[in-house]
């Protein structure tokens, strides 16, 4: 989501880190906190912790002022992986009151998960959002399972991917399975908005998420 098709070439060449037995993607070190110039809404919150440790807090997106529009927050670096690889990826997510009193009613959008990369661009999201067959081009959301539901206002939950990386996944920018082989991933965290009705008006509600406590392992 964040980082644009042709990031991904100069990403690959010059920002690669090796796969280890250490957490590759620690707060606040291993995320990248920037998403373009001007106004930022992603920033470490010291004040909100889980077990002692800082957390990314994420704002309200401000039409016209931020470009964040998807409210994430990328790891720094493709980590690189190949086919069979284990990915085991966990962290921690807290919610803010609504901001039009709308708490445990409409599911949420809050995804943690990685964008599987091609030598060239990004293939396919494999998220808390979309936990079906990588190669299932449908996707999974909080309807289809209520499991992976976080209602606005509630304490730490805890959120685990583990996955094995596929031969092959789904292209999402050519509807079909890819033709370029998986060379690595990019860790997402993105705060989303929660969509809820307001006498009879879908509205777009963006209140505060928190991540903390972030570990992404490799074949650990």
């Amino acid at each position: 989501m964040f980082y644009q098709q042709g990031d991904a070439v100069q990403l690959a060449l010059s920002s690669y880190i090796p796969p280890t037995a250490n957490n590759l993607a620690p707060i606040p070190g291993g995320w990248g906190m920037l998403y373009g110039s001007g106004p930022q809404i992603t920033s470490y919150d010291y004040s909100v912790t889980h077990n002692g440790h800082v957390s990314i807090r994420v704002d309200a997106h401000v039409q016209g002022v931020d470009i964040n529009y998807w409210r994430e927050v990328n790891t720094k670096q493709i980590i690189p992986v190949s086919p069979g690889d284990h990915i085991v990826f966990k962290v921690w997510v807290k919610t803010g009151p609504s901001t039009i009193g709308k708490d445990c009613i409409y599911p949420s959008s809050v995804v943690v998960g990685f964008d599987y990369y091609s030598a060239t661009h990004r293939l396919r999201e494999h998220s808390s959002d979309n936990p079906r067959c990588d190669i299932d081009p449908t996707w999974q959301t909080q309807y289809d399972d209520p499991g992976v539901f976080i209602p606005m206002n509630s304490d730490w939950i805890l959120r685990i991917l583990d996955t094995i990386v596929p031969t092959q996944v789904w292209d999402d920018s050519i509807g079909r399975l890819a033709t370029e082989p998986i060379i690595g991933i990019i860790g997402i965290l993105v705060a989303g908005s929660y969509t809820n009705w307001v006498n009879g008006v879908q509205v777009q509600d963006e209140g505060q998420v928190w991540f903390a406590d972030a570990e992404l392992y490799i074949n650990p």
